[in-house]
């Protein structure tokens, strides 16, 4: 926060405040998602969401921090974690084999 003198319960409501933001932009992508026959939420459905709810202004900030924080591509992440550690998120190596769990 900016500012250091921030009591205790105005830091508690201002984090609820943005939980509940959060939650009313991510559903509402999430009908947008729907709506498109997305598996998942793109950026594109938060811009919208955005949008629709009234926050505009904030969509270019929000693509623009999307763009640094590298947005998804449209492989599955599931299917990205596989391949970056080799099989470790089905448990087998390459070749198919079980892996031992640490």
């Amino acid at each position: 926060m900016p500012c250091g003198n921030i009591k205790k319960f105005a830091l508690r409501l201002a984090d609820r405040i943005g939980s509940l933001f959060l939650s009313t932009i991510a559903s509402k992508a999430n009908e947008i998602a729907e709506d498109a026959k997305h598996k998942m939420i793109e950026v594109d459905d938060m811009v919208k969401a955005l949008n629709k709810c009234g926050f505009g202004d904030y969509a270019e900030i929000f693509k623009d921090a999307a763009n640094d924080n590298g947005e998804e591509s449209d492989e599955e992440p599931e299917k990205k974690r596989r391949d970056k550690d080799d099989g470790k998120a089905t448990g087998k190596n390459k070749k198919g084999k079980k892996k031992d769990c640490d």
